[in-house]
């Protein structure tokens, strides 16, 4: 690999110091890109290739402009109070000559990169064969008696040795890929060693003359397996998210050349921005709340405040924050002092971050922008929420933040809840509203190390132990480092479900823990799991993988199991024939809310049938 051959594509960059190489990099111009694009989300990349006329791209419908997200009368209401904007900046800097035009760059190597949207990690990890469905539930696809008696149609009389034939389902249809036909506009890491005492100081610098050995070219790809421990040169690398259906074994990382050859500024916006950050974010789906609130903060209403992250005067990220009113409900329902002290951050002080959009090149720069933002606003604190809204494509209102894994996650409180006091209104601190997820980050929490842990986790089964084992990952207090684990997974047949509060199906269980829907609806749990529905049928410890629904696969690299404590009827010994089934349909295996959920409407099913047979005979 070192010795340089004419036609090898490879390029070797050292870094001396006093006459001795201290670092050295090993570049090649060769990469397999049709295999990336197909198990990796490279389209906010523009699949790693240069943009050209016959480019399938699967555009997302969106509107063309700002005004094409609003109606006819609020179109003219917008464009009037645009031109009235316009209008008093232009008296107000009447005889000055500060240009008004945003600058644009005439450096040849900045390209427009559209901005990354965040999709909530999904229960489909695993590898589905062309047979199957991404729709899978575990319950449905085995084929024991007990399943049988949950979830197939009830018969009077069942063979024991009879399996169920599980229901046939419509082939599984992948997300189409994306069809490029440019030129490859990457090159591939290979090889990086250095020295530990010229690590920090070599590696950046041999980075940045990596990109003028390759100038046409704009991405640096690295592929490292998913066990390597972290090391100081992914600082500087964006993690690409795996597709749902991957089963690649190695983690890619990119780096764009902007990130190293460029200067990263934050301001605040002005009237003169809405056009660019129109264009900006003409590729973000339900954009219309992150519009009005941008508007709204140029206008300086509702104190709204949006801040922009420019590199080399173009714009990059945008965010908008507005001052926190709910502080007393967070302090009562999260453990906010777990982070910050209410002596150093007053009320005042604290700060709710309703949008951030950053360009997928510049996730590394997270905490930089943060940082700014905290610094310019004369905030301490900056609060995030998710709604349970949020969490799905088809009731979301807005553009989730991206940048989640640089916020730090708040675990919520174990309140006493009082159903029989109906004086309660009366309190703000119990008051009954929807529940939601919060983050925050401070500048202080903004400078600690970011360490992106990649190893796959898989659990199986959504137990309490499997849930605070979970829960410990996420929330393990840590002063010296930010730490993200990238590979979590859960698989079992029902997900993290957990049903809104019932009276009647409260009694089938004995409340052993603190996890309910309103504690699981607080928590943090699903931004950072994977969800797998299914059940286990398989374990090849030789490959590392297991097998779910006894056709698709799932690698790991640890594995923990933690069904929990379940009841099973046993089987009887002997090969006789009852006469009627060993689950008639008025008797239930009650272990998870789902079973109680089937169990319930069985049972008003049963009374119904009762109520309309005594009608009859009357």
């Amino acid at each position: 690999m070192i010795t340089r051959h004419q036609n090898s594509g490879r390029q070797l960059i050292v870094a001396e110091y006093n006459d001795n190489a201290v670092a050295v990099l090993c570049l090649n111009e060769v990469l397999n890109e049709p295999l990336l694009n197909e198990e990796f989300e490279l389209a906010p990349f523009y699949g790693l290739r240069k943009s050209h006329l016959d480019d399938n791209v699967y555009d997302l419908i969106r509107p063309s402009s700002i005004t094409g997200l609003l109606s006819d009368g609020a179109e003219r209401e917008l464009t009037s109070l645009v031109n009235i904007l316009q209008l008093e900046e232009a008296e107000a800097s009447y005889g000055s000559s500060v240009e008004q035009e945003a600058n644009h760059s005439d450096v040849d190597y900045f390209i427009n990169v559209p901005s990354v949207d965040l999709s909530t990690k999904a229960a489909s990890d695993v590898t589905h064969s062309s047979k199957t469905s991404n729709a899978f539930s575990g319950m449905m696809l085995s084929s024991n008696d007990y399943q049988a008696h949950l979830f197939a149609e009830r018969k009077a009389e069942v063979d024991l040795e009879e399996e169920c034939t599980p229901p046939e389902f419509p082939p599984f249809t992948r997300i189409p890929t994306p069809v490029y036909h440019g030129d490859i506009n990457a090159f591939t890491l290979e090889l990086a060693v250095s020295h530990p005492d010229h690590e920090s100081e070599t590696i950046p610098l041999l980075l940045q003359a990596a990109f003028e050995c390759f100038p046409e070219r704009d991405y640096c790809i690295l592929s490292i397996p998913s066990t390597c421990p972290p090391f100081p040169l992914l600082n500087l690398f964006v993690r690409v998210a795996p597709r749902a259906t991957s089963t690649y074994p190695h983690e890619l990382y990119l780096l764009h050349r902007n990130s190293v050859l460029s200067t990263l500024e934050t301001r605040q916006a002005a009237v003169p921005d809405i056009e660019e950050v129109q264009e900006f974010i003409e590729n973000i789906p339900v954009a219309h709340t992150f519009i009005d609130n941008f508007l709204a903060a140029i206008c300086e209403e509702d104190d709204f405040e949006s801040y922009l992250l420019t590199s080399e005067n173009k714009i990059v990220g945008v965010a908008v924050i507005r001052q926190e009113n709910e502080n007393e409900y967070l302090n009562n329902h999260y453990n906010v002092n777990e982070w910050i002290n209410e002596e150093y951050h007053k009320d005042d002080g604290r700060a709710l971050l309703i949008h951030l959009v950053l360009s997928p090149i510049f996730q590394r720069q997270s905490q930089f922008f943060l940082r700014e933002i905290l610094r310019l606003s004369d905030y301490t604190v900056l609060f995030y929420r998710i709604s349970s809204a949020d969490l799905s494509s088809a009731t979301r209102d807005r553009p989730l933040c991206g940048i989640l894994d640089y916020l730090f996650p708040l675990r919520p409180r174990h309140l006493p809840e009082f159903p029989n006091i109906r004086s309660y209104q009366e309190f703000k601190v119990i008051e009954k509203i929807a529940p939601f997820t919060v983050y925050l980050t401070t500048i202080n929490l903004c400078t600690l190390r970011y360490i992106e842990i990649n190893t796959k986790i898989v659990v199986i089964g959504s137990s309490d132990t499997a849930l605070a084992f979970l829960m410990g990952l996420i929330h393990s207090p840590r002063t010296l480092y930010k730490a993200n684990f990238s590979n979590v997974t859960v698989v079992s047949p029902h997900g993290l479900s957990y049903d809104k509060p019932n009276k009647i199906l409260s009694r089938f269980f004995v409340q052993r823990s603190t996890f309910n829907y309103q504690h699981i609806q607080m928590d943090t749990l699903k931004t950072y799991v994977n969800e797998v529905n299914g059940v286990l049928t398989k374990i090849d410890r030789k490959n590392k993988c297991i097998v779910i629904n006894e056709d698709s696969t799932l690698s790991y690299d640890l594995l923990f199991i933690m069904c929990g404590k379940q009841f099973q009827k046993p089987i009887m010994s002997g090969n006789k024939k009852h006469p009627i089934s060993r689950f008639p349909e008025n008797v239930f295996l009650i272990n998870t809310q789902m079973d109680a959920n089937n169990a319930l409407g069985q049972l008003k099913r049963l009374s119904m049938r009762k109520c309309k047979s005594e009608h009859r005979y009357r």
